[in-house]
């Protein structure tokens, strides 16, 4: 079976290679797991930015994606390749994949984390740990902060949260006017705040 998989489930540019009905947990519910790869033909080495063509290895990520009827873990098939210019190897990368998550799956869960600042709530209702969430809002606050260095925020907003039985704490960046997450810092003194809140050194 080769199909390619619909852009409306998050992948787009991929096709199904193979799926397999598993069952979550003893006694739970059925699911459908799908293996894909990219219908690319090679990827760009991010060396020196010849195109590959040469696969010395596969390797297989699994990915959760959003919780549909169709499938919630896929399993994504990724090429190793070798490139001819340089002669140094990569594995390929994909935007619809962030790290063990579907891109539009993270941006679900840091959207949720945005809307009921509760970090621990949307890790539990995910199944996934807090520094699993942590790390996909710090992620998307680089990427908004570096978006924003030309567009001062206006209003920021700082709190804090407990975390590991209340006996660690975490400082946390929101943006008042966009109500995105900014940051997640470990501890809660000025010079924590002071990391993100510096200007780069020019």
């Amino acid at each position: 079976m080769s199909t390619i998989l619909p852009a409306e489930l998050g992948f787009g540019g991929f096709r199904v290679t193979g799926t397999e009905q598993t069952w979550e947990g003893k006694g739970g519910r059925r699911v459908l797991e799908a293996t894909v790869e990219t219908v690319r033909e090679g990827s760009l080495c991010p060396w020196c930015g010849e195109e590959c063509r040469r696969v010395r290895a596969y390797r297989t990520l699994r990915v959760r994606d959003i919780p549909t009827r169709l499938s919630d873990t896929v399993l994504v098939r990724r090429r190793r390749f070798e490139c001819d210019g340089c002669g140094r190897t990569h594995i390929e990368t994909h935007p619809a994949i962030e790290g063990k998550f579907t891109a539009q799956y993270a941006r679900q869960l840091t959207e949720a984390v945005n809307t009921s600042r509760n970090i621990g709530a949307v890790a539990l209702a995910a199944g996934v740990s807090w520094s699993t969430i942590g790390a996909l809002v710090n992620k998307k606050g680089e990427r908004e902060i570096t978006r924003r260095r030309a567009l001062p925020c206006r209003v920021l907003l700082v709190d804090e949260t407990a975390v590991g039985k209340g006996h660690q704490y975490m400082t946390v960046l929101y943006d008042g006017e966009e109500g995105h997450a900014l940051a997640m810092l470990p501890g809660r003194t000025k010079t924590v705040s002071d990391q993100v809140l510096q200007k780069p050194r020019r």
